[in-house]
């Protein structure tokens, strides 16, 4: 050996050989109808290596560094007749390393995939609904790793377990979707409880259980015919995030020289008089700082985020998505995100998280809006009707407050293709409670959940509205914990918390039982009548029944004339009471005393 020779062999070894530590995503499936995936590679002594795949079916499109020196971007094609297998991902030079990329089966049936008018969603913020496993409160090596029921900020221990513990109960109250918040990881030093700020895209939080526990709670939901919701940030990640601390490039992430946060001006997307400042503020400005903002232009950011959504469908059997912060991101991606996870999965339903303050701009967001012409997006949190119920709730009525409100807001359904797949709901998890708004009142609580099972839309109730959890306060104690949910709780699950909510709580099984088995009122055609006096009907009717809901939301007693409905009606007086069952016959004039609300069934003409 000569003496160069031997100075480069030892410069060898000292610099070690390849080394691929990690590959997002982890693994993938064959005959998905993705053509080409784009992997990122990431470990040590990677740059200036050769890349070589070998696998039946599957080529190396291409491998390119990035800007940081731990990462390289594979492109691989997958033959649509690729076999499941296991791929060899090769790292070459005098020390090569090779890590194994596994094409596995497709197993899951998406047959009943997707979310529709049928449903009714039951929002869970995981950390807050049930502690099933105990062992999984306090995670060595995690930031946040104390569990502290007191702390409204801190870890309380609910986990995925806790949640497939309860599957049965919630299959009882008669919802037919879960919608969870995050469940991914949020390794953050503080209130990492609510998801938000996701630090692995690929890890289910482990205090929250393992990947496999989510998929165990999609096969009990799918076993008794329910529905898996899931969470989806596209705008952002947690500051602990790796992506963040050490990005494949700066431009993974917008970038100011100083903290910059979102003005939250969503309008600036299609505003004709916006300056190209304010339309960089909002879209690439932070959520928090926290929060950092994904920057959305760059292709590989897209690939990765797009590739992480059909992952988590496939791999859990997710049926419908609901993405946060759904206008912040750079909305061409947006659209384009939406028209891929649809083309892979044509059932899929998704839903975005859109808190604007205006029909229009709620309108702008979703499909067919004709001035938004390459938005595939379904649906909305439908918060146009989420004020006007509240309003409902809260303001006497006038021509155009109260339930004036609520009348004009459902009249502007002309700006939807689809008004009937938007979400409604009385609150949620960022939202003040809705019983707590109503300062108890139980009518007005009646009042507030029989408009929202009645109208158009798919109905979301908030977990624990059932055991009249009132907070208005913080974030914090509106996500308070479902009693009887964690070992040596004395009170049992679900019930309710006093003597109020329980005037209710069998009243709402019992309703959303009702909705769950009476098409009329998921489907049926809806018809309204303008509010006078405070008094307001609203009629879902199909082939075989007539279902009426009256409210009277002035605080004196008032008269409504059953003629003024007779166009569906068609002299119909004949009634079954919902949800009690009772049968009666109404004379034309029916009096409804102060915040009454009246559920009746007529049999169709």
């Amino acid at each position: 050996m000569t003496g160069l020779t031997s100075v480069l062999a030892a410069l060898l070894i000292l610099s070690g050989g390849p080394k691929i530590e990690r590959i997002d995503p982890p693994h993938w499936w064959a005959s998905m109808g993705v053509d080409s995936l784009e992997l990122l590679v990431e470990g040590s002594n990677l740059i200036g290596r050769q890349i070589r795949v070998k696998g039946q079916g599957v080529s190396l499109i291409a491998a390119r560094p990035a800007e940081n020196k731990r990462y390289i971007y594979v492109t691989l094609s997958i033959a649509r007749a690729a076999p499941a297998q296991a791929v060899r991902i090769i790292a070459d030079g005098p020390q090569a390393d090779t890590a194994e990329f596994i094409l596995r089966p497709r197993t899951m049936d998406h047959s009943r995939i997707g979310l529709d008018p049928s449903d009714v969603m039951y929002l869970i913020m995981v950390d807050r609904f049930a502690n099933g496993d105990t062992s999984n409160d306090v995670v060595r090596g995690m930031r946040q790793s104390t569990v502290d029921r007191k702390d409204p900020l801190g870890r309380h221990g609910g986990d995925l377990r806790g949640v497939r513990d309860r599957v049965g109960y919630l299959d009882t109250l008669g919802v037919t979707a879960l919608w969870l918040c995050p469940i991914l990881e949020n390794d953050q030093p503080r209130t990492s409880y609510h998801g938000y700020a996701i630090t692995d895209h690929y890890r289910v939080d482990p205090r929250l259980g393992a990947n496999r526990d989510y998929t165990l709670l999609a096969e009990e939901l799918h076993r008794r015919r329910m529905r898996l919701v899931m969470d989806v940030v596209l705008n952002h990640v947690g500051d602990q995030h790796r992506l963040f601390v050490q990005p494949p490039s700066p431009d993974w992430i917008n970038q100011w020289s100083e903290y910059t946060q979102t003005s939250g001006r969503e309008n600036t997307n299609f505003d004709p008089y916006a300056t190209e400042q304010d339309k960089m503020r909002f879209r690439k400005g932070w959520f928090d700082r926290m929060m950092p903002d994904l920057n959305t232009t760059n292709p590989h950011v897209r690939r990765y985020l797009l590739q992480n959504t059909l992952w988590w469908i496939e791999e859990a059997g997710v049926d419908a998505l609901r993405v946060d912060t759904w206008t912040y991101p750079d909305q061409e991606f947006a659209n384009m995100w939406t028209s891929e996870v649809r083309r892979v999965y044509p059932g899929i339903f998704i839903f975005g998280e859109t808190w604007v303050d205006s029909h229009a701009s709620q309108a702008f967001y979703l499909e067919k809006f004709p001035f938004n012409p390459s938005s595939r997006l379904q649906s909305t949190t439908d918060f146009q009707t989420y004020n006007a119920l509240r309003e409902v709730l809260t303001e006497k009525p006038g021509w155009d407050v109260g339930v004036g409100r609520l009348y004009r807001t459902l009249a502007a359904d002309y700006l939807y293709a689809k008004p009937g797949e938007l979400v409604t709901f009385l609150d949620n998890h960022d939202l003040p409670r809705i019983a707590g708004v109503v300062n108890g009142d139980v009518q007005k609580l009646r009042i507030g959940l029989a408009l929202l099972l009645s109208i158009r839309g798919i109905p979301c109730i908030t977990y624990g509205t059932e055991c009249g959890f009132a907070s208005t306060a913080d974030h914090g104690t509106i996500r308070q914990d479902m009693p009887g949910g964690w070992p040596g709780d004395t009170a049992a699950f679900g019930r309710p918390l006093n003597k109020d909510a329980d005037q209710w709580n069998e009243w709402l099984r019992r309703l959303l039982q009702f909705r769950r088995q009476h098409t009329a009122m998921q489907t049926g055609t809806m018809k309204h009548i303008t509010p006078e006096n405070g008094v307001y009907a609203v009629t879902r009717a199909n082939s075989k029944e007539i279902i009426a809901c009256i409210v009277n939301t002035d605080n004196t007693t008032q008269t409504l004339s059953l003629k003024r409905l007779d166009d569906v009606l068609k002299g119909s007086r004949r009634v079954r009471a919902v949800p009690s069952g009772r049968e009666y016959l109404l004379t034309d004039d029916v009096t409804l005393a102060p915040y009454a609300s009246m559920l009746m069934v007529f049999d169709a003409p």
